[in-house]
């Protein structure tokens, strides 16, 4: 998955995880993917999407909120931390990413123009037209 933010401020890594997170939940709705696991190297994500911890700082809160609406569209998934040391697939396809090498075949590509809030009222109106 190769994400490209057109959002002027910029990104830590803990928010574009969640918009990677946030992408592979559209994703699964669009496939009609009921439950399924997720996969993260972000031990903080998958401890706040797992209520092992919870998100103080306001923008993560809201990137949660997020994903606990997008909850609603699924029977369920599990969220798993998979240390960096031990995920070497991810690995490869971050450093392909941020080099802008070729991915390989199979792995989504979406190009990200619009800011979060931008997506969530595209969404809320295709849901409350």
């Amino acid at each position: 998955m190769r994400l490209e933010f057109s959002d002027p401020d910029p990104s830590t890594n803990n928010t574009t995880e969640y918009e990677a997170l946030l992408l592979g939940l559209r994703k699964m709705k669009a496939l009609g993917h009921p439950n399924f696991v997720v996969k993260s190297y972000s031990k903080v994500i998958m401890d706040h999407v797992e209520k092992e911890s919870e998100a103080r700082k306001p923008e993560m809160r809201q990137y949660l909120e997020a994903v606990r609406a997008m909850e609603k569209h699924f029977k369920g998934f599990t969220a798993i931390n998979i240390p960096r040391s031990q995920n070497d697939e991810a690995d490869k396809l971050a450093k392909a990413a941020a080099q802008k090498e070729a991915l390989p075949p199979g792995v989504f590509y979406e190009k990200n123009h619009e800011t979060f809030d931008q997506i969530d009222q595209r969404e809320a109106n295709q849901c409350y037209p």
